[in-house]
Formats: C-alpha cells, sequence, structure tokens
C-alpha cells in the first residue's frame, strides 16, 4: 500500500466539480470528520460543518451506513464510525500502523533531544483548524499535552501559519475572508498583521505562536511539505509560554527541520520501500 494513503487531504477548490466528485468529497469530509470524534456526531453538527442540507447530509450518512463504514446511534441521529471497519481494515492497513510507530519514534526523540511536546499537524477537513494528528510528551510536571484540544484555528497556531504561508495568494486571499477569530487575548485578528506575519514566515521558514492559541502555551513550528514541495502539514514544538525563550528557537531549528525532512521522506517518498516490522 502507498504510503501516500495516510497524508492529509489538501483543500481543493469545488467549483469546476462534477457530481459525482462533489458526493466523493463530500462523503471523504464526513469520514474524516468523525476519525476525530470516536463517540460520534449528531446529524446537525455534521450537517453544519459540511454546508450541506441536513437530508443530504443523511442521504450520505445513509449509504455509508448501509456499506458498513459508519454507525447510527440508538438515538438515530448520531453516527461514528463502524467499529467493525477498523477490524476488516487491520489486515490491509498493517504497514500504515508500522509507518505510525516509526513517526511515533522520530516524535519521541525530537521531544527528548528539545524538552518540549513534539507535534505531527494537519489542517482538518475544513481546512480552518490545525490538527494534532500525532505528539511526543516528556514525563516532567511542567508540559504542554495536546490532548486536551487536538485543533487550532490556523491563525492563532504555529504550524497553522506555516500552512497559510505555503498557499498561493489567492487561496490564502480567500481563505482570510472566512475570518480570524479571538479565541485567546493574543490571538490576530487583523487581517493585514496575519500578512506580515505570514510573508516574515515565508522568508524565515518558520512560525511562531506566543500564547495566541490559548493562554500559557507558546510553540514554534516549521512546515512539512510532499515530494513536490508543497506544505501539506506542520511539525511543532509546543512548550509553556514561560519556557519558550529565544535562544530555545535558535537551538530548536535545526532539530524541527530535521525531523520535518525526515517525515516528509517517510511520508510522501515517490519510492516504496519495504516497511520494517513494528
Amino acid at each position: 500500500m502507498s504510503r501516500r494513503a495516510i497524508a492529509s487531504r489538501r483543500g481543493r477548490s469545488r467549483k469546476s466539480a462534477t457530481p459525482l466528485v462533489k458526493a466523493a468529497s463530500r462523503t471523504v469530509r464526513i469520514l474524516t470528520s468523525l476519525l476525530y470524534f470516536p463517540r460520534g456526531k449528531t446529524l446537525a453538527e455534521l450537517s453544519a460543518e459540511l454546508g450541506l442540507h441536513k437530508t443530504t447530509t443523511l442521504r450520505l450518512l445513509r449509504t455509508l451506513a448501509t456499506e458498513k463504514m459508519v454507525q447510527q446511534h440508538a438515538d438515530a441521529w448520531r453516527f461514528r464510525f463502524d467499529p467493525a471497519l477498523w477490524v476488516r481494515a487491520a489486515p490491509i492497513f498493517s504497514q500504515m500502523f508500522s509507518l505510525s510507530s516509526m513517526i511515533q519514534m522520530i516524535l519521541n526523540e525530537l521531544a527528548q533531544s528539545t524538552g518540549a511536546t513534539a507535534v505531527l499537524g494537519f489542517p482538518d477537513n475544513t481546512g480552518r483548524n490545525s490538527i494534532a494528528s500525532m505528539w511526543a510528551l516528556l514525563n516532567q510536571p511542567l508540559r504542554y499535552d495536546p490532548s486536551a484540544s487536538i485543533s487550532w484555528p490556523m491563525h492563532a497556531a504555529a504550524g497553522g501559519k506555516c500552512f497559510l504561508a505555503g498557499l498561493p495568494e489567492a487561496e490564502l486571499q480567500e481563505w482570510i475572508k472566512g475570518g480570524l477569530p479571538r479565541v485567546a487575548p493574543r490571538t490576530t485578528t487583523s487581517a493585514r498583521q496575519l500578512m506580515r506575519e505570514l510573508v516574515a514566515v515565508r522568508k524565515l521558514g518558520y512560525a511562531v505562536s506566543q500564547e495566541e492559541g490559548g493562554r500559557g502555551v507558546s510553540t514554534i513550528g516549521v512546515p512539512l511539505t510532499d515530494d513536490s514541495g508543497a506544505v501539506v502539514g506542520c511539525v511543532v514544538l509546543a512548550t509553556p509560554a514561560a519556557r519558550l525563550f529565544k535562544g530555545d528557537i535558535k537551538r530548536w531549528l535545526p532539530r524541527l527541520r530535521s525531523a520535518s525532512k525526515t517525515l516528509s521522506r517517510l511520508l510522501y517518498s515517490s519510492a516504496e520501500p519495504a516497511i520494517a516490522e513494528a
């Protein structure tokens, strides 16, 4: 199985899509959304998230339920991944599980060498938020644990800024039109200020967020690219704000960039060498 199978889906324009492609896109967005919520979501939540009428969303969900990919809860209006799907898919995804172990090892090494939480992030299915997909923690009392909140608005997170800085100008301007909500006292809500920051990110090759996504948390991130050089995600170090100093940034950047380069090769290389057993 191709390593590209676990690559995060990049946002694409739907204006020219045929009805069949739109249906496929909507189906993928439903499955991606449910992936991050094991307890499931309601029809109303999924409908609002996709921007679709409830009838359309329900039709897609019932098709997925018929194919045993989604399970409908007893209350009839909440849906989740069908647990049997994972059992059926386990033999197919054995390589991916092994790959996951290799990714975790890289993140563990990054965390140990820096003393910060190491995070691998990708855009969510809406393209508005950055999702912590995997991370490594240190065994110490003063640390940042992403499990409390795995999602941050792109403009408020170091990794999200790396992704935004990699967008073509037209896509970036369209993204900004969606709004820059304040999620913490220091969140950037000015389009002009955000653009200045993104220019700096493109020049420097990294981004910093000082308590912009939440009180007491600072992050530094570098972009994760595919084999074409397009930005598809980010590798981030997160730490309590009181622990992040300029000296840390200078010291951590080489390690961050090295980890990102290794992960990019591992996830997106065109070559298909065998993956060792985990």
